[in-house]
């Protein structure tokens, strides 16, 4: 099964146009598989079908925060039916970096040992957010 992805709050630009938030040395992809919290977040929840990324600023070195097929609500002010757990919240919100892609002007980042570059996450819409990015290897089959 395919998933879809949501691109959420892309604050002022995509994450290329903040690469001096990662620094010059690739601190943005030391930083892939951290946990992080996204801004925005869908009424009800997520969707476990989905993939959300969402620019994370300096939490996340310049790059995205990717929330990976959690079900529910990650806030603390969550309708009970409506929260996802803790350990999953854990599990399906971190860092994460464009590893791959199709543009030959692009800088791609190496996933750290625990992270599996899963390619096409972003399949449509601009050139410099399309392709694969870092996801959690023990989460990345689905």
């Amino acid at each position: 099964m395919r998933s879809n992805v949501l691109l959420l709050g892309l604050l002022a630009g995509s994450p290329s146009s903040h690469a001096e938030d990662a620094g010059a040395d690739g601190a943005a992809a030391s930083r892939a598989g951290m946990t992080c919290e996204v801004v925005s977040v869908p009424p009800g929840g997520f969707d476990a079908r989905e993939i959300y990324l969402e620019y994370a600023g300096t939490a996340c070195g310049g790059e995205m925060c990717m929330v990976y097929q959690l079900d529910g609500d990650p806030r603390s002010s969550c309708m009970p039916a409506d929260c996802a757990g803790p350990a999953e919240i854990d599990a399906r919100m971190f860092c994460t970096c464009r590893c791959s892609g199709t543009d030959p002007g692009a800088e791609y980042c190496d996933c750290p040992a625990d992270m599996t570059c899963v390619p096409n996450v972003v399949s449509t819409g601009g050139a410099d957010l399309m392709g694969g990015y870092c996801v959690r290897s023990a989460i990345a089959g689905g």
